[in-house]
């Protein structure tokens, strides 16, 4: 993951095999991100992800602290330096909003596909987006579910164009919508 996928590429999302169920995967990755300082959304995406077929929730993390560790990186001769470490780029990330979400149903009750997905809104007024962070942090996840001896295959990156076209999160940006 670089800075310019970040800032211009697709939003990310990365699919998981796992070899549990779906409510299981859910909760397994809600650990995983209250462990980077995340916490679940107040809203309530679960029914709506419940009426799609999918069980899941959205996390929030970051902070306004971003905003002047970016600052600080532009305005000093050192943090231009900085700027070419990646775990500087990634530390005190912006505030950022992550989707998790698995099938309710599926072809193997034991396994299921679990997806995490960038969800924030339009980053496109930073010069740092959070998305490097949180694309860095799936991957995380991913080496995560494999300690925990759960995961089926490699987790694999997708975009919104290799979801299908009838798939709910798709178009996460109109589903949200709909929650309002």
């Amino acid at each position: 993951m670089g800075y310019f996928r970040a800032m211009f590429g697709p939003r990310s999302y990365y699919e998981y095999r796992v070899g549990v169920g779906p409510e299981e995967a859910v909760r397994r990755a809600v650990a995983f991100w209250r462990g980077k300082g995340c916490e679940v959304e107040e809203n309530d995406i679960g029914r709506r992800l419940r009426e799609a077929g999918y069980t899941g929730t959205e996390m929030s993390g970051g902070s306004d602290a971003g905003f002047l560790k970016d600052l600080l990186l532009l305005v000093s001769v050192v943090g231009w330096a900085l700027l070419f470490i990646p775990a500087t780029r990634r530390a005190v990330p912006r505030p950022f909003v992550i989707g998790i979400a698995a099938p309710l149903e599926g072809p193997d009750p034991d396994t299921t596909t679990l997806f995490c997905f960038d969800a924030n809104e339009d980053n496109s007024d930073s010069l740092f987006s959070p998305r490097e962070h949180t694309e860095h942090q799936m991957i995380k996840l991913g080496r995560e579910l494999a300690r925990q001896g759960i995961l089926r295959e490699a987790p694999r990156r997708l975009t919104r164009r290799d979801l299908p076209k009838d798939h709910p999160l798709r178009d996460y940006d109109i589903f949200m919508l709909l929650r309002r």
